[in-house]
Order: C-alpha cells, then structure tokens, then sequence
C-alpha cells in the first residue's frame, strides 16, 4: 500500500525522495518511516517504469533526487485505486485513500468503491450482531461491539453523502476536466 501513497503524491508534480518520505509518513500515520523502506521501493517503482528520477541541484549546494510519476505510473495507479481488492476494502485506511483520490476517479469508479465499502460494513455489522447473540461478551467487550456499531453507523451516513457528491463535478488533480 506504501507505493500507492508514493505514487499519489506525486500526482500535484516532482518531489524529492525525503518529502515523499514524509508525506508518507504523516498520511500512514508512523513516526518514521525507514530510508530502507521508502528507497527500495521508490527504485522498483522506477524500474516499473511507473516513475522517473533525475539528479537536481539541492538548497544548499547539495544534489537530491527528484521523482515524477509517469504516464504509466498514473494509470496503474487509478487502475488500482478504481478496484480495490475485497481485503483492501475492508481497511478503513485503504478506503480512506482511495475517496483522497475521488478527484482522479470517474463517479462510476467512485461509486463502485462506496458500494464495495458498504456492503464490507454491512457484512461486519452482520457478524457483530452474531457475536453479540451467541457470545458472552461482558461489559467491555459490549461496550466494543457498541462502539463498532456506532462508528459503523456514522461512516454508513457517510458514505451515503459521499454517495450524493460522487455524481458532481470534482477539481481534479492538475487541471484535468472533471469526470
């Protein structure tokens, strides 16, 4: 999932492998994120041919690594952001990166991700109701299944509003027309 953090910031333009690393950071929610993380896969990205590089002169005298996403990176990245695997749909962070990318997405592809998350929350919500039925839980663990199914609730309605702004026109990442 890290690559398509990567890729995706790179959709505004150029950045240099330390603010990727960065951003990666803040947007996975780490500390930190290893050079020996970051570095390898930037360069298997590049091998791909789904990202370029090239040597430019830094702030202070120095030299940095540039990378820009190319053609065939971008595409292969909205292929895998428009249709997730079912796994990737039930991670709340991978669903929360693929609506970050809406603007990049058709409202056909948009709402093909809601769907998908919905029914991954509707069948959870299902086996929490079962838990709750044939299992003991005690005052915690139903304080957890309470907390699940409000929380569950709320992204519902969510998603039911991002529903509604799935057909509108979005701004799109570097002045593309919108869907």
């Amino acid at each position: 999932m890290i690559d398509l953090f990567l890729m995706a910031n790179l959709l505004p333009g150029p950045k240099h492998g330390y603010q990727l690393k960065k951003e990666a950071r803040v947007i996975l929610g780490e500390k930190e994120l290893h050079n020996n993380t970051v570095y390898p896969l930037l360069h298997r990205l590049e091998k791909k041919k789904w990202i370029n590089s090239r040597v430019v002169p830094g702030n202070r005298g120095q030299v940095r690594r540039e990378y820009v996403l190319t053609r065939t990176g971008r595409k292969e990245l909205l292929r895998r952001a428009a249709s997730p695997a079912d796994k990737e749909i039930e991670s709340s962070p991978a669903f929360f990166f693929r609506v970050g990318l809406f603007p990049t997405l058709t409202p056909e592809q948009r709402l093909y991700i809601l769907n998908a998350r919905e029914k991954a929350l509707q069948t959870k919500t299902q086996q929490v109701a079962r838990m709750r039925q044939e299992m003991d839980l005690g005052a915690y663990g139903g304080e957890v299944v309470n907390f699940f199914q409000r929380r569950t609730r709320l992204e519902l309605a969510w998603i039911k509003h991002l529903r509604r702004l799935a057909h509108h026109p979005i701004k799109c990442v570097e002045g593309e027309a919108s869907p």
